[in-house]
């Protein structure tokens, strides 16, 4: 079962679009023994070893106010997304290999400073980053399809909660989140950070003494682990690995 935490004999199997336009990359958990917290079961899934993804398409963040903030934010997270989409290609072939074009079919838009501003303009930027978005997620499938076709290598991989309300299984956001599982675990760059662990009590983000990530019976951060989520975080993240 494919669950928050980190996980080892992953393969990716199928890319998508799906009839929304919305990328989705299927991942499935070979017979090798798994890293992800026991304590999580609830996880909306094909089978018991498979999971879509989804990456959702760039929204603009509805607290900034202004065209040039929306934009550059805008410009930031689209590049955080093609790391996202490079650093899983990376598993299977060369990074210089790869080429993302964020601004195909729009040819007025020739620089970064035009790009941010068409991203941040009230009456065009929800078109533009449509584009930007269906641009990469058309290279990233154009690239992985081929390579699916045949045997790929097993991977480690580390998943967070979708949100701080839902715990079923997400990508993160940065990199790194993948590596092969051929990696020895005491050499692996995965690791999780205090947040995303869920180290804080109550509203507090600045509390990191409380571990409150992955309690069944406490989804949402705001209570103290049961000693069975503490046990399991010990085992998997030692201290000095977060």
């Amino acid at each position: 079962m494919i669950t928050p935490g980190i996980l080892t004999d992953l393969h990716i199997v199928k890319a998508e679009k799906n009839d929304k336009g919305t990328l989705v990359v299927t991942v499935q958990q070979g017979e090798g023994d798994a890293e992800s917290l026991a304590s999580i079961s609830k996880v909306t899934s094909q089978s018991e070893s498979e999971q879509q993804f989804y990456f959702w398409p760039i929204k603009a963040d509805d607290r900034l106010t202004t065209a040039e903030a929306i934009g550059s934010a805008m410009y930031e997270r689209f590049k955080d997304f093609r790391n996202q989409l490079g650093h899983i290609l990376e598993q299977f072939m060369p990074v210089d290999s790869l080429n993302f074009d964020p601004v195909a079919g729009m040819p007025h838009i020739t620089t970064v400073t035009a790009l941010k501003a068409a991203l941040g303009d009230p009456d065009t930027g929800e078109i533009v980053a449509a584009k930007v978005y269906d641009n990469y997620i058309t290279a990233f499938i154009n690239y992985i399809t081929p390579v699916l076709q045949g045997p790929t290598p097993a991977l480690r991989g580390k998943f967070v909660r979708a949100s701080k309300d839902k715990h079923f299984p997400a990508f993160p956001r940065f990199i790194p989140f993948l590596e092969p599982a051929s990696i020895p675990e005491k050499s692996s760059r995965l690791s999780f950070t205090a947040y995303e662990l869920g180290f804080r009590t109550g509203d507090d983000k600045k509390d990191k003494t409380t571990w409150t990530g992955f309690d069944q019976s406490n989804p949402v951060p705001g209570g103290d682990a049961s000693a069975e989520d503490a046990a399991a975080v010990d085992k998997l993240f030692p201290a000095t690995n977060r």
